[in-house]
């Protein structure tokens, strides 16, 4: 029959590391972001997986449906910065008004890709990017992207 109620519990796990800059004209940096996802309770068929869908609401699923015991990922953000003009490649976690991660699950969605920011002009922020991949809040793995609502498998793009 059709599953009654979809419900998992677990803990979620986040360590950040922000880095400054070199000194010099053009300064470097790192940051990096660690993510582990530990299931406490998912049984009985109560994690919202079906045979189409990646994985449940909260843990992926393994190849039975059933929800994984922990999941982990470690994203690295290459940094640089001349005057007042910031070069980021690798993981980002935009809050832009043209996309803008989620963190409304155990552990948050995140980004691949490179984005500019330019305060070079007073009272002005000009922000370029390009996103190539997207790792899903219940996900340790980077997936092309899709517009929401659309099929993944059917309606994605690396851009």
């Amino acid at each position: 029959g059709a599953q009654s109620k979809n419900e998992e519990w677990g803990q979620g796990f986040q360590v950040d590391y922000t880095s400054g800059f070199t000194a010099g004209t053009v300064g470097f940096g790192l940051d990096a972001i660690a993510l582990l996802g530990v299931r406490l309770d998912s049984g009985g068929g109560t994690n919202g997986a079906t045979s189409t869908s990646y994985g449940g609401t909260v843990f992926p699923s393994k190849s039975d449906g059933k929800a994984v015991n922990d999941f982990s990922s470690l994203g690295v953000t290459a940094k640089a910065k001349f005057s007042q003009t910031e070069l980021r490649y690798g993981t980002l976690m935009p809050k832009l008004p043209v996309i803008s991660y989620n963190d409304g699950r155990l552990l948050p969605q995140t980004f691949e890709g490179g984005q500019v920011t330019s305060n070079e002009i007073k009272d002005l922020t000009l922000i370029a990017g390009q996103i190539e991949h997207v790792k899903g809040r219940n996900s340790s793995n980077n997936e092309q992207m899709s517009i929401g609502g659309a099929n993944a498998r059917t309606a994605n793009s690396n851009k």
